[in-house]
């Protein structure tokens, strides 16, 4: 796929209300053509999935897949999931290729089987000829606004995030042999070093796009299992400042999701048995009939982990890379000693010194500072305190960061020093 791609943020909806699922089934009994499908058994497997995620400065994201499908029995459609309800039907476009002939899609509309995501119909002549070539090629674009949210976990920064889209292993045969993510950083961003990832995975890759003159972060995945996509193994994002977009969205408040189901099910109490009779009842009918309703699911989206935390002290980089208490020690003392906090009376054992001032820029020094005795001699009762309280903050300082990725982005900074 030559387009690269944008990303996205969302936050969990929570769809219960038990009674109401009688009355769904109800209008699906009545609408399901349940005598042309359930003698259909869906099956394809799929050779590559790309998706480009483009991030756009008005907080939305184009969102561009590839599929190239293989292995075909029966199949009318592909139903792809999208990050939330804000996306944009009406920009909704696909292109089918078969045998490197180009068809249009009978229709692109919302899908009845996925709560959020779009449908891509094939109609009965192009699936015939889907069908003799047991393979395709699905080319899908769609823009997704209210996707950049704040990262809580660097100031004046966003983030987006995105889980690609994937397929019921009852239909998918075998695991997808080739996944291809790109996260495509918004326009004027040209300082890498700015750019910040999901935190439990770093891209495979970051590199600069002549076409779209844009920073592409790549992710490649081989024999990927569609369940492992589901659990999340898969979730891509990146972050960035605040001033490359010109909105971006806040995090809903945490919903107490378990709360309010029990409230759900004790106030509709006396209705829930007999809703879950007749939902079972219609169920069972029309199985077959929305046997594709588990073949695409909705991407799920959440803000982007911060990456490497770029922001620390000498010290408390030292602390990082845990270098010995010993010189993080001597670290500091250097440190109120080039300030003017600190002068040296005596090197030899005990070391003497003079206080010039109670406290220091950091805690960390004001701590110090307070180690140190009437006598000019340092408590070592009182330094010990002094650096475990500098490695408690600083192990707060890096919750949400990833260690490994700072810990480089420093040794690296030491190594050109």
């Amino acid at each position: 796929m030559d387009r690269p791609s944008r990303s996205l943020t969302v936050s969990v909806v929570l769809l219960l209300l038990i009674p109401s699922l009688a009355l769904c089934g109800l209008g699906a009994l009545n609408e399901s053509p349940i005598g042309e499908v359930k003698a259909a058994d869906y099956s394809f497997s799929v050779e590559r999935q790309e998706v480009n995620v483009t991030v756009l400065r008005d907080g939305s994201v184009d969102i561009d897949y590839y599929f190239l499908f293989t292995n075909v029995g029966y199949l009318d459609g592909v139903d792809i999931g999208l990050p939330n309800r804000y996306y944009d039907p009406g920009t909704a476009g696909a292109i089918i290729m078969v045998n490197n002939v180009e068809h249009a899609p009978s229709q692109i509309q919302e899908s009845p089987y996925i709560d959020v995501g779009m449908a891509v119909e094939f109609g009965g002549d192009l699936q015939g000829i889907i069908e003799e070539e047991g393979a395709f090629e699905l080319y899908f674009h769609v823009n997704n606004p209210h996707m950049v949210y704040e990262n809580e976990l660097l100031n004046d920064t966003v983030g987006v995030s995105f889980r690609p889209t994937w397929f019921d292993p009852d239909i998918q045969v075998g695991t997808t042999h080739e996944l291809v993510q790109r996260l495509i950083f918004p326009e004027a961003f040209v300082n890498d070093s700015l750019a910040l990832w999901y935190e439990s995975n770093p891209w495979d890759q970051i590199y600069w796009d002549n076409v779209t003159e844009r920073h592409v972060a790549m992710w490649t995945g081989t024999d990927v299992g569609p369940d492992s996509i589901a659990a999340g193994n898969y979730d891509v994002g990146i972050g960035f400042p605040k001033e490359y977009v010109e909105q971006y969205f806040l995090l809903d408040p945490e919903m107490d999701l378990f709360g309010d189901i029990w409230a759900l099910v004790s106030l509709f109490l006396p209705l829930v048995f007999m809703a879950f009779f007749v939902t079972m009842a219609i169920g069972v009918s029309v199985a077959s009939a929305r046997k594709r309703r588990g073949d695409y699911y909705e991407p799920k989206m959440n803000v982007v982990g911060a990456g490497p935390r770029r922001d620390l002290t000498v010290v408390e980089a030292a602390v990082v890379l845990e270098r010995p208490l010993e010189t993080v020690s001597t670290m500091v003392l250097f440190g109120l000693i080039r300030k003017g906090k600190v002068q040296v009376l005596s090197e030899q054992a005990p070391m003497r010194l003079q206080k010039l001032a109670d406290a220091g820029e950091h805690q960390y020094e004001t701590d110090y500072l307070s180690s140190i005795g009437p006598d000019g001699t340092v408590s070592r009762g009182l330094l010990k305190i002094t650096l475990v309280n500098l490695i408690n903050a600083t192990l707060e300082k890096m919750k949400g960061f990833e260690q490994s990725a700072t810990q480089r982005y420093y040794e690296s900074i030491c190594d050109k020093a």
